[in-house]
């Protein structure tokens, strides 16, 4: 085998190598809500049995204060997700660990309040 040979195989294994790493670490869109204006209370209901090791929150339209989220777990514990900031439009928070090894999600209840009049903001929570 010539060295040119060699060097396109190593490259192209190196190649799929760096994309299923890459895909293994993309995240999945789990659920999205509209918020009303003021103080609003909702819940994410999370279908299927995923495992998730990270979630972030993000926010489009409108900006959203964010007073308190809770994320449930199928075994029905539970972790208090320290956000209560605001999040402007088109932002998102910070990649947010879950306890544990792998969790799987069963809802996500949301405390928050739409800012500024206009369009509903709408929240998208995504996990890998």
């Amino acid at each position: 085998m010539n060295i040119k040979a060699l060097c396109s195989a190593a490259l192209l294994s190196f190649g799929l190598v760096v994309a299923v790493s890459a895909q293994a670490a993309a995240w999945e869109r789990i659920g999205t809500q509209t918020v009303r204006f003021g103080v609003d209370r909702d819940i994410i209901r999370v279908r299927g049995v995923d495992w998730h090791k990270q979630i972030k929150i993000c926010v489009s339209r409108r900006p959203v204060w964010f007073r308190d989220v809770d994320v449930v777990f199928g075994n029905a514990g539970s972790q208090d997700i320290k956000i209560r900031k605001l999040i402007g439009a088109n932002q998102c928070t910070r990649n947010i660990d879950l306890r544990g090894l792998r969790r799987n999600i069963s809802l996500i209840r949301f405390v928050y309040n739409k800012l500024l009049p206009g369009k509903a903001p709408v929240v998208t929570v995504y996990a890998r």
